[in-house]
Order: structure tokens, then C-alpha cells, then sequence
């Protein structure tokens, strides 16, 4: 974790420049220690994931070429929970809603579905200034919101009356 304790289970990945799946991936032993053996040389960037925590997904750097790499440090900080409602659409519309942390709805971001009464959750969303996108599917309608989360803490995005702002 953030504060070095280590994590057992988190998912590790390497991904080659411009590319953001498909690499090498291990899961971290009860002592946080992983390995990755026959990755071929060349450049990777490191992103991880562990459950209750904020994925990590612009981690470091690292070169392989031609020998183990060793001493790869990934800390990964407690995650956040936004909770909120879409308002301001049918209700039939709510199956063709998606919400989003930071517009990422590709590559492992923060995703959500909406419920059928416009409810939606966000877990294991990164600290600090966050973009929260609502997006209707093959309508161009959205909305978003610019909050800022702490993490291990839950967040609700609420307006006025008790309406969602997303």
C-alpha cells in the first residue's frame, strides 16, 4: 500500500508503449513480493490492482533487456467510493447510461451502470480531483462533474433537493 505494507493478491501488469493490455501479468504473493518470468526485453510501463484499493495505472518504468529486474516498488493508495444519481432523463433511458471516474471507460477504468432508479457507484477510484462523466449510449447527451475524493472515504454527488448533479 501506500505506506509500504504489503499487498497479497493485487494483479501486477506490464504493458509495452502504446498498449495497455495484454502484457505480462502476475499476482503478489501474501508478502507483496511478484514475478514475472520470460518477459522479453524492451520498455513497459507497470499498472496494478488490488481490491479496496485505487488502481494504479501510470506506474513506473521499467527497461528489461536481457536479465531480471529487480526492486519494482508498487504502492497503491486506499481507494474512494463516489455514490450519486443520474437525474433529468426517462427512467427507460437508464439502461444506456454509463458513469464514469476521469472519462476512462476504456482500459480498466472506474465504470458504473446506472440502477433502475438512476443510482450508480464508483469504488476504488483514485484520490484527489476527480472528473465524473454520464454518458447516454448513441445520444451525445452528457454531463459531468468536478469533485475531489479522499481515499478510504465514500463521497456522495448530490445537488439540490437530494438530486444527482451526474
Amino acid at each position: 500500500d501506500i505506506a509500504g505494507n504489503p499487498i497479497a493478491g493485487a494483479a501486477v501488469r506490464l504493458a509495452s508503449s502504446g498498449r495497455f493490455f495484454g502484457g505480462p501479468e502476475a499476482v503478489s504473493n501474501g508478502d507483496g513480493t511478484f514475478s514475472m518470468p520470460g518477459v522479453q526485453d524492451g520498455e513497459y510501463k507497470v499498472s496494478a490492482d488490488a481490491e479496496g484499493f485505487a488502481s494504479l495505472r501510470d506506474g513506473a518504468r521499467v527497461t528489461v533487456a536481457g536479465e531480471p529486474v529487480a526492486g519494482i516498488d508498487v504502492r497503491l493508495d486506499r481507494g474512494a467510493t463516489i455514490i450519486g444519481q443520474v437525474v433529468g432523463l426517462d427512467p427507460e433511458q437508464y439502461p444506456k447510461v454509463s458513469v464514469s471516474a476521469d472519462g476512462n471507460v476504456l482500459f480498466g477504468g472506474n465504470t458504473s451502470v446506472v440502477d433502475f432508479e438512476g443510482n450508480f457507484r464508483l469504488d476504488n477510484v483514485s484520490p484527489g480531483q476527480v472528473t465524473v462523466l454520464g454518458s447516454v449510449a448513441n445520444s451525445g447527451r452528457q454531463a459531468r462533474e468536478n469533485v475531489t475524493v479522499e481515499a478510504g472515504t465514500v463521497l456522495g454527488v448530490l445537488g439540490p433537493n437530494g438530486a444527482g448533479k451526474t
